[in-house]
C-alpha cells in the first residue's frame, strides 16, 4: 500500500513540473456563413494547397475605447467632459477647453491601438507551432502598434491553423475568381485576442472598372451632340442655364464642364490650412503620377511647394498596416 501511495505521489509530481501545452486544436468557430455559399458566387473546386496567401491576423486592441473618447474629446468643442454648463445644467459649445483640437500623435495612437502583450504573445506562440514565426518563406511583418501581422501562408498550413477549407470561388456576373472560406474557427484560446483572420470569409461584389473620361456616339448624333443620351447640355436639370456648359461636355468631363453643369460658382482661395486625406482599400492606393499628370492638363487651384511634397497629414496604410506621413 505504501508502494502505490509513494509511485501515484511520484506521477503527480511528474505532471505538475510538466510544461502545460496550449491546446490549439481546440477549435471554435470565429466566422461563418450560416447560409452557405454567398449570392453571387459558386464553387470552383479547392484551393492549390501549396499557393501562398498574404494573411493579415488582427488582435483585440487593448485601448480602443479609449482612443475614441480621445478622437471625440479633440473634436467636438461641446463634447460633456469638457463643455461648460450654465445655472440650470444645460451644456454651452464652448473653444476654450484644452482638448479642442489637441489631436494626438502618431505615436499616440500606437499606444492606445496597441493589443496587450500576452495577446501578441499567444500569437506569436500559435504562429510558432506551426513553424511561421521565423520561416523566412512567411516574410512577416507588423503595423507600427503591432495589432495587424501579416504574412504568407500556404492554403495547406493556413487550412491546419484554421481548422478549415479553401476553396476557389467564381463570381457569377463578372467571372472573377477569388480563393475564400465560408468559415473558420480558431483555437479557444486565442479567441478573445483575434479578432479577425483574411482573407477568409469576405466576399467582395466586383465591379469592372469604368473609365473616367470617354467619348460614347450615337448613330445620327454628330461630335458635340445635338440630343440624345449623351447629350449633357440638353439633358441638364437646369436648363436655364445650359448656354454656360461647352459642347465639348458631350465628349468628356472636366472640372469646367462640373462647374457649369451644376452651377457651381466657386472662386479658390489661397489658404496654407486646406488639407486632402486619399484612403486605399483593397489595393487601390494615391497615384502621384496621375495627380501630377491631371495638374499639367487641367488647370488646378493648388500648387504644392514641391512634387513631392504631399505632407497632409497621417495617414494608415490599410493594406500594409503602417502609419506614414504624406499621400
Amino acid at each position: 500500500m505504501l508502494k502505490n501511495a509513494l509511485i501515484l505521489s511520484l506521477l503527480v509530481g511528474a505532471t505538475l513540473c510538466k510544461p502545460l501545452y496550449k491546446r490549439w486544436d481546440d477549435f471554435r468557430v470565429k466566422h461563418a456563413w450560416t447560409d452557405g455559399v454567398p449570392k453571387g458566387w459558386e464553387v470552383v473546386g479547392p484551393a492549390p494547397l501549396e499557393q501562398r496567401l498574404t494573411v493579415r491576423i488582427g488582435l483585440n486592441q487593448g485601448g480602443i475605447d479609449d482612443l475614441v473618447a480621445h478622437l471625440h474629446m479633440a473634436s467636438a468643442p461641446s463634447h460633456h467632459r469638457y463643455a461648460a454648463f450654465d445655472v440650470c445644467g444645460q451644456a454651452k459649445l464652448t473653444f476654450d477647453h484644452l482638448r479642442y483640437g489637441q489631436h494626438l500623435t502618431k505615436e499616440q495612437v500606437d499606444a492606445l491601438s496597441a493589443p496587450h502583450p500576452h495577446s501578441t504573445g499567444l500569437v506569436e506562440d500559435w504562429l510558432s507551432y506551426h513553424g511561421l514565426l521565423h520561416d523566412p518563406e512567411s516574410q512577416l511583418t507588423r503595423s507600427s502598434s503591432g495589432d495587424w501581422v501579416s504574412l504568407s501562408v500556404p492554403v495547406g498550413r493556413l487550412e491546419q491553423m484554421l481548422g478549415t477549407k479553401y476553396h476557389v470561388y467564381k463570381h457569377s456576373a463578372t467571372e472573377t475568381t477569388i480563393i475564400r472560406t465560408i468559415g473558420y474557427s480558431l483555437p479557444s484560446i486565442l479567441h478573445d485576442h483575434v479578432t479577425v483572420v483574411t482573407p477568409s470569409t469576405y466576399f467582395s461584389h466586383p465591379k469592372p472598372h469604368h473609365k473616367t473620361s470617354f467619348v460614347q456616339r450615337i448613330e445620327g448624333v454628330p461630335p458635340g451632340g445635338v440630343g440624345g443620351v449623351t447629350n449633357l447640355v440638353t439633358n441638364s436639370a437646369d436648363s436655364n442655364n445650359n448656354s454656360a456648359v461647352s459642347p465639348t461636355c458631350n465628349d468628356q468631363i472636366t472640372p469646367s464642364c462640373l462647374n457649369a453643369l451644376y452651377n457651381i460658382s466657386y472662386t479658390p482661395v489661397s489658404t496654407k490650412n486646406n488639407s486632402l486625406g486619399v484612403a486605399g482599400y483593397l489595393n487601390q492606393y494615391a497615384n502621384h503620377v496621375d495627380l501630377q499628370v491631371r495638374k499639367c492638363r487641367i488647370q488646378v487651384s493648388f500648387q504644392p511647394t514641391h512634387p513631392d511634397s504631399y505632407r497632409l497629414g497621417i495617414l494608415y496604410e490599410v493594406q500594409t498596416g503602417r502609419g506614414r506621413w504624406g499621400l
